[in-house]
């Protein structure tokens, strides 16, 4: 009797750890589709939607939708989810000033562009061969992330 309830239970355990895994797998996959999809209709208020906004001012948004216009417009050849190199999303000094991201940065959209892309940067066009966005979890839910001074961070 010992035996079928120990049996039991670890039939139960791995079935939900299973459903948690499938569960996992299919919020990565739902994210990584809507920024295909932002990409393929050259739509970046998805991308907005995307964003994790807590800690950004209003003038680095603006900044950072802008930056979305210039890249959506630009032609995907295919997108990638992974895992984050850390050395490329540690902290950084601009100005005197210390920068991070506003999550954890646990994963990376890696967009492969077109052969011959050209971004428009204020100095002029710069040819460009894949955009990579830092991603973090926050409740759950996968965001795209945006730099925030290092005293702000919550």
């Amino acid at each position: 009797m010992k035996k079928i309830k120990l049996i039991t239970l670890l039939c139960l355990i791995f079935s939900l750890a299973q459903s948690f895994a499938t569960d996992l797998q299919k919020s990565d996959a739902e994210f990584v589709k809507k920024v295909q999809e932002a990409f393929q209709n050259h739509n970046s208020a998805s991308l907005v939607s995307l964003t994790l906004w807590t800690g950004i001012s209003e003038k680095k948004k603006k900044s950072v939708i802008k930056k979305y216009e210039r890249e959506v417009i630009l032609s995907m050849t295919q997108i990638e989810f992974k895992d984050s190199e850390p050395k490329l999303w540690k902290n950084w000094k601009k100005g005197g000033v210390e920068y991070t991201y506003n999550l954890p940065v646990s994963k990376e959209i890696i967009v492969h562009l077109k052969e011959g892309s050209k971004i428009k940067l204020s100095f002029g066009e710069v040819p460009i061969k894949e955009i990579t966005l830092p991603v973090g979890k926050k409740d759950g839910k996968w965001y795209l992330l945006s730099s925030i001074k290092v005293s702000q961070k919550k």
